[in-house]
């Protein structure tokens, strides 16, 4: 739980972020996100996450593609996270 808690502080979107998001439910379960500028579809932030973390976020992926809970919006980052590699590797014996 404390490893969900510290990811979630450090991906939580500040103010000004929030206000280049447009949230719109389409219903049913269909939730439509949209910006306001161009620059915030492509903008990339870097977030420094210790190894601990990264390796929950790999394992939520895992179970995420094991249970076909994915989508083409997700991909890109579950990539992204899955390609990353561990800081201090742990030796295998």
């Amino acid at each position: 739980m404390e490893l969900k808690i510290s990811i979630d502080r450090k991906i939580s979107i500040s103010e000004v972020d929030q206000k280049r998001i447009v949230v719109k439910d389409l219903g049913g379960g269909q939730i439509n996100i949209g910006f306001t500028d161009a620059s915030a579809i492509s903008d990339e932030t870097s977030i420094e996450l210790t190894d601990e973390e990264l390796a929950y976020l790999k394992e939520r992926i895992e179970f995420i593609d094991q249970n076909g809970m994915f989508s083409e919006f997700t991909m890109p980052t579950y990539v992204k996270i899955l390609d990353e590699p561990l800081k201090e590797e742990t030796p295998t014996e």
